[in-house]
């Protein structure tokens, strides 16, 4: 990532990270609260977007798993798995406090076509979650976990990520982190140097708090290199990152190099760990 412990993050919000430091997932409400419960809802996303929640109850699968499912529909083409895949994980932002809730350490959220003239049932596509540690994991697409980890797929893992941080969807942009990620950033601001760590559940409370403390927020990342293992578990992601935003009555650039590392493990790609460097001005 870069000078932020996410793209976008450790840099521009170090500031944070005294206030994050010793925070847990448990201690913080879901930003957004819960989903609504009423059939069929209106589910505001944090891209300004909105989907209708057909249902949300418990599921025994064929497998014997027991879990809570949501069922929503969906306007966009199935065949669109990246789009759709960022649906699904802002859905899960505000979804994830029922599934906790309920106590299951499984879930599934469904996306749902509107049914074609003629068609005996709608079809679907599936997202699965899986309990982790102190958080939670998403599933990639079986072709994808046979293919392994390539150029493109990094890329398109990276913009995910940074869009769910950028639109402060901390919960679901920990799906992304391994439960012993760290990310380490070095942060140079009016002279002071100084270095932060957070883990995965520190990450998530910083990034609440940002979203009631940072204004005009703009975060730019340009990969400058990426290295795939030849066994396609793992990848290093070499990027140049800019941030702006309003901190109080500071305007701060933030100027910085990260690298990260994420790895496919099981059936889930996650970042396993991040570092950056950086620069703030302070106007």
């Amino acid at each position: 990532m870069r000078a932020s412990w996410v793209p976008g993050a450790l840099g521009a919000f170090g500031w944070l990270l005294a206030a994050a430091l010793g925070g847990s997932l448990a201690d913080h409400p879901a930003a957004g609260g819960e989903p609504p419960r009423d059939t069929p809802p209106s589910l505001a996303l944090s891209s300004g977007r909105s989907v209708t929640v057909l249902s949300m109850a418990p599921l025994v699968s064929p497998d014997g798993w027991t879990g809570l499912v949501l069922v929503y529909q969906t306007a966009l083409p199935l065949d669109d798995a990246p789009a759709l895949r960022g649906e699904a994980d802002q859905i899960w932002q505000r979804f994830v406090l029922d599934v906790v809730q309920s106590h299951y350490d499984k879930a599934l959220i469904v996306a749902q076509a509107q049914a074609a003239s003629g068609a005996a049932a709608p079809a679907t596509a599936q997202f699965r979650f899986t309990a982790q540690g102190d958080g939670w994991c998403t599933a990639e697409s079986a072709e994808r976990i046979k293919a392994g980890l390539d150029a493109a797929f990094v890329r398109d893992f990276v913009a995910r990520f940074d869009r769910l941080v950028d639109q402060r969807d901390g919960w679901a942009a920990a799906l992304y982190l391994a439960p012993d990620w760290r990310g380490t950033a070095t942060i140079t601001e009016r002279g002071k140097l100084v270095r932060s760590v957070l883990d995965r559940s520190q990450f998530v409370a910083a990034v609440l708090v940002a979203d009631q403390q940072i204004e005009d927020y703009r975060h730019r990342r340009e990969i400058s290199a990426i290295a795939v293992d030849p066994d396609g578990r793992s990848a290093r992601i070499e990027s140049r990152e800019t941030e702006t935003f309003r901190r109080g009555v500071d305007r701060i650039r933030s100027d910085g190099r990260s690298i990260d590392v994420l790895k496919l493990i099981d059936d889930h790609v996650q970042l396993i760990e991040s570092s950056d460097e950086a620069i703030n001005s302070v106007d």
